[in-house]
């Protein structure tokens, strides 16, 4: 686990901001496992790695405990997912004009008021997504987009790969399906800039596989992959706005935030005790399947 040397050199995490695990610890196993399959090219790691080179000095690291009961209550409050609100017959496919039309404007709507829920009507169901992380207030819209190769430079700044892949994930159908639905959900949004070529798709897929490991490791996370049946489930799929507004603001300043349970750290006279020193745990980095498919 990394962590800041000193508070006045603590900004946050020390690790970009887009950044999504390459490697995760499964405690029940002691064992590493690489997830970063298909995120792994030259074109990703070179950044990374010069990002490291340059902030090396503010980074340690030291070993942590597991925390059995930790894992065992947070894998069984993963495995229990709600049923939708809205059952519907409608499958994915490509929208028509008309459709991406009708879809943009409730999109429109939706960015106009980011600190709070919106519902999406179309396709005869109903889908509700959460408040956009991090806003709390009313926005002004003076910030400046950050730059993006897959979105349009005219967009709110608050509007992100991450924002919209959530947004697709919520329309999905009964709050399931495919990581190519999810893409062509995400494609009916007006601040996707347009794909002109097969490269700019592939760049689309990679981009939301990566989003979408993303959000499966946020503390309050939204999507699961169930393996057997190849499908991510939207975990929220059965809360209405009133919910979504109350977590959000449990989250946000001043709110008593809801956390995961974390794993108990080794107190320092123990952890530089020779007596209780312990090897690290095996390491199986060879590549695993990642959960995104």
């Amino acid at each position: 686990a990394r962590h800041c040397k000193d508070n006045s050199e603590c900004k946050g995490d020390v690790q970009p901001a887009d950044f999504v695990p390459y490697i995760e610890y499964k405690s029940m196993l002691r064992v590493y496992q690489w997830i970063g399959a298909g995120r792994d090219s030259d074109g990703h790691l070179e950044p990374l790695a010069q990002f490291w080179l340059a902030n090396k000095s503010s980074m340690s690291s030291e070993w942590i405990e597991d925390d059995i009961l930790g894992s065992r209550l947070e894998n069984e409050e993963s495995d229990i997912i709600p049923p939708p609100r809205c059952y519907t017959s409608w499958t994915v496919q490509p929208a028509t004009d008309s459709e991406k039309d009708m879809y943009r404007a409730q999109e429109k709507l939706r960015y106009e008021k980011p600190h709070k829920a919106y519902t999406f009507r179309m396709h005869g169901y109903e889908s509700v997504v959460g408040p956009v992380k991090g806003i709390y207030t009313q926005q002004t819209g003076l910030n400046k987009a950050r730059g993006h190769s897959l979105l349009v430079p005219d967009r709110p700044a608050y509007v992100t790969i991450l924002s919209l892949v959530r947004d697709a994930v919520a329309r999905l159908p009964n709050g399931e399906g495919t990581r190519s639905d999810i893409c062509e959900l995400l494609k009916e949004s007006q601040y996707l800039a347009p794909l002109i070529n097969s490269t700019a798709e592939n760049n689309l897929n990679s981009v939301v596989s990566g989003a979408l490991d993303r959000l499966h490791y946020e503390n309050d996370p939204c999507v699961k992959y169930d393996t057997p049946r190849k499908l991510w489930i939207y975990l929220h799929r059965n809360r209405n706005e009133e919910e979504f507004e109350r977590m959000h603001h449990l989250n946000g300043p001043g709110g008593n935030k809801i956390k995961k349970p974390a794993p108990r750290r080794q107190s320092r006279a123990k952890a530089k005790d020779p007596l209780n020193m312990k090897g690290p745990p095996n390491v199986a980095l060879e590549p695993t399947s990642s959960p995104t498919k």
